[in-house]
């Protein structure tokens, strides 16, 4: 028996190092297969000045990767930092609001974590035996964040844990079934200094058959 429960999910992370900025509306019944785009929106993001940044509509499917029987995305609402001439501006409130075709009315706000993005092309790279080697990494707490994301990714994986000021993670280690470290492949590294809506939605699982469990700050999603 399918699903009979109705309701809109919203995809949306304020990144400080892209001038361009994407949020995902779908609708659901609980079911993954039948996940469905939500077209004709009214998107818009307000800055801490007041400025209205509406967002475009855009059909592309290679923007984003989908993966478990998720059907594949095409629809997409795109907010260029560029044409509003705007910056992200780390420890500011930004409220997102979207009128859904339906008339339904969706609103959350974030403060972006206070901290400074390190600028593309200084990362460095080291040898790294996963027999026998651990990834130590600290850093210092950045004001606004509620946790921080690191993810070690290559080619064909992606590790992921939530901190708060320092992780250990050996390289045999394993995490939900997988291997933090592939062998012969270049792994990235990336710390990240996430908000409250980031953290409470991504550190809990929804329960398969029932759907609780996820946490949302938005109102009407």
């Amino acid at each position: 028996m399918s699903p009979s429960a109705s309701t809109l999910i919203v995809h949306a992370v304020l990144d400080a190092n892209q001038r361009d900025q994407y949020i995902v509306l779908q609708g659901t019944n609980g079911l993954v297969s039948e996940q469905a785009e939500v077209p004709n929106a009214l998107v818009t993001i307000t800055d801490p000045d007041g400025r209205v940044m509406t967002a475009e509509e855009v059909r592309d499917d290679t923007l984003f990767a989908t993966k478990g029987g998720q059907k594949r995305l095409s629809t997409a609402y795109h907010i260029s930092l560029d044409r509003y001439n705007a910056t992200l501006v780390p420890g500011a409130t930004y409220t997102l609001r979207i009128v859904a075709p339906s008339g339904t009315v969706i609103s959350g706000s974030t403060v972006i974590p206070a901290g400074a993005a390190i600028p593309p092309g200084t990362s460095t790279t080291e040898p790294f035996d996963f027999l026998h080697d651990t990834l130590t990494l600290s850093w210092p707490s950045v004001r606004y964040a509620r946790s921080y994301q690191v993810n070690i990714s290559s080619t064909f994986s992606l590790f992921t844990e939530f901190a708060d000021s320092s992780v250990a993670i050996p390289g045999f280690a394993y995490h939900g079934g997988s291997e933090p470290f592939v062998p012969g492949l270049l792994n990235h590294v990336t710390v990240l200094a996430v908000d409250l809506n980031y953290y409470d939605y991504y550190r809990l699982n929804s329960e398969f058959f029932a759907g609780k469990g996820a946490l949302t700050h938005l109102d009407g999603a």
